[in-house]
């Protein structure tokens, strides 16, 4: 975060899960604050093996 400040990001995002309570707290403790929930449309397309591989790694 520091580096991002340094080098004049104005914005940091990031995702989470409601399922991941303990994350939601550290994320809040270091400033981070909650602005919308996410939609997602996942289909049988090219980009379904590439979405499911970053949910499962990220998980």
């Amino acid at each position: 975060m520091k580096r991002a400040k340094k080098e004049g990001c104005f914005l940091l995002q990031l995702t989470t899960d409601k399922r991941r309570p303990d994350a939601i707290r550290f994320y809040e403790k270091i400033g981070f604050v909650a602005t919308h929930e996410g939609m997602k449309f996942f289909s049988m397309s090219y980009n379904t093996k590439y979405l499911y591989f970053i949910f499962k790694l990220f998980s």
